[in-house]
């Protein structure tokens, strides 16, 4: 099944919904809409609603990463995740999410009805390995066992890019 980014903005709340199949083919609709929300200074808080994400890998785990990393350096506020799927729940909670993170099994949205984010740039084949790095870079950054998980890949990842960290 393919995956929708959806979002919906309320006053000073983000609502942003990811559903299907979350996949890096598709990361870079994801990227480009995160950069556009931490452009502006007028958001407050972050919903993220997995409920109907079936699966979801680690470069957009990444960006999720991404996506409290600047939240919290923003306002110091930890971003929520509604997920009530037993395999999606222990992926996150094996990254270390729960710590840095508010994660929540259910929950009453009151999103406006939600837009499709819409795809704005399309990525070579260089550009998507750099989004990907980028993103397990944010993913190992969580704590010590995602740096140790994920060495091989951001070592792989460099050196495909003939970059160093």
């Amino acid at each position: 099944m393919d995956c929708n980014f959806l979002y919906s903005i309320n006053n000073e709340k983000v609502f942003i919904k990811l559903t299907g199949d979350v996949k890096y083919s598709y990361s870079n609709i994801f990227s480009d809409f995160i950069d556009n929300v931490f452009s502006c200074d007028k958001h407050n808080d972050i919903i993220i609603d997995l409920t109907e994400t079936l699966y979801i890998d680690s470069t957009n785990l990444g960006l999720l990463a991404k996506i409290s990393r600047l939240q919290n350096r923003r306002n110091q506020k930890k971003v929520t995740i509604i997920s009530d799927k037993k395999n999606i729940n222990d992926v996150l909670e094996s990254m270390g999410f729960d710590m840095v993170f508010i994660l929540i099994k259910s929950a009453e949205v009151n999103a406006d009805s939600y837009k499709e984010i819409e795809n704005l740039s399309s990525l070579d084949d260089r550009e998507t390995a750099k989004l990907m790095l980028d993103a397990h870079k944010e993913l190992a950054d969580v704590n010590s066992n995602n740096k140790n998980t994920f060495k091989d890949v951001i070592n792989f990842l460099e050196k495909d890019l003939g970059v160093s960290s």
